[in-house]
């Protein structure tokens, strides 16, 4: 979510993107990304590096049919991102891990 609100404005004036993104600066996506990336990559390994492209792969197709349909972010959308990134999460662990 942090990823995607460092790239992608909010599609209101008024609403709950608003507040989380006009506080957000590039340091804190820096740190939100290379933190977890260097967390699971350190728990997980080469495999970790795969969830996290998985990850980033899906908060980019995310962003560019958010910028699309709707012009930006919404509350809804960054909590839409969550819940993708998660089920994509979960399903390339299975995956990858489930040998």
């Amino acid at each position: 979510m942090v990823i995607a609100g460092a790239f992608l404005g909010p599609a209101r004036k008024e609403g709950l993107a608003r507040m989380f993104l006009s506080g957000l600066r590039t340091r804190h996506w820096l740190f939100a990304t290379l933190l977890t990336a260097l967390l699971v990559s350190g728990l997980a390994g080469p495999d970790g590096v795969a969830l996290c492209l998985v990850g980033l792969v899906v908060t980019l197709a995310c962003l560019i049919r958010f910028k699309t349909t709707i012009g930006g972010l919404t509350g809804d959308t960054l909590g839409a991102i969550n819940e993708m990134t998660e089920v994509s999460g979960l399903l390339a662990c299975y995956l990858l891990f489930a040998h």
